[in-house]
């Protein structure tokens, strides 16, 4: 199911040699699994963990793995690298999609449809196309992203890369929403 490389097994042992008494237990999860940004926990935690949770046995250490992050983690990799723990899952993100198809605007859409929709869905938010011109995109975001103090990250890191990243012609994505006028924001705005 997981693998622990050597150097990450010495470390983890090396730690848990010196917290052998501390009624902890080394756990593993993954947060976000199945969208493109997953977060892993992997740590020491106190108590005896969850009883659902899988155990995996490892020469001195047992991990126990969050057992909602089950599938996300197999064939995962924990290695001990330029001193921190690096983790790969192959399942913890979906595959990527087919290349977008179609006219520029229908490939917009596909992007927005299959790879920022499904991401932002969870925070009560979307986004559509509204219109292109030349090699602008032009979107209105809506739901709990309108209004959101993250509405420009959203925009600049996630919705203007993967639509210019993908489709060559279009070289800027212009967000026309009227974030004023937005009512029920999944992140307010700080007052500062």
């Amino acid at each position: 199911m997981i693998t622990i490389t050597e150097p990450a097994q010495t470390q983890i042992r090396a730690y848990l040699d010196g917290h052998a008494d501390d009624g902890n237990h080394l756990h593993m999860a993954v947060r976000g699994g199945g969208t493109m940004n997953p977060q892993y926990d992997f740590g020491i935690l106190g108590g005896a963990g969850h009883p659902d949770d899988p155990v995996v046995e490892f020469d001195g250490f047992t991990l126990h793995v969050d057992h909602a992050s089950v599938d996300f983690l197999k064939e995962a990799v924990v290695d001990f690298v330029d001193g921190g723990f690096n983790i790969t899952a192959p399942h913890a993100t979906p595959p990527m999609p087919p290349p977008p198809t179609g006219p520029v605007g229908d490939k917009v859409k596909q992007i927005i449809d299959t790879q920022i929709n499904p991401g932002i869905a969870g925070h009560g938010g979307f986004i559509q196309l509204v219109g292109i011109d030349g090699e602008t995109a032009y979107v209105r975001m809506g739901g709990g992203c309108q209004g959101c103090g993250m509405a420009k990250v959203t925009l600049s890191q996630g919705v203007v890369k993967a639509i210019v990243d993908q489709v060559e012609e279009i070289n800027n994505v212009v967000d026309i929403t009227d974030h004023a006028s937005g009512n029920n924001p999944y992140h307010q705005p700080s007052g500062k």
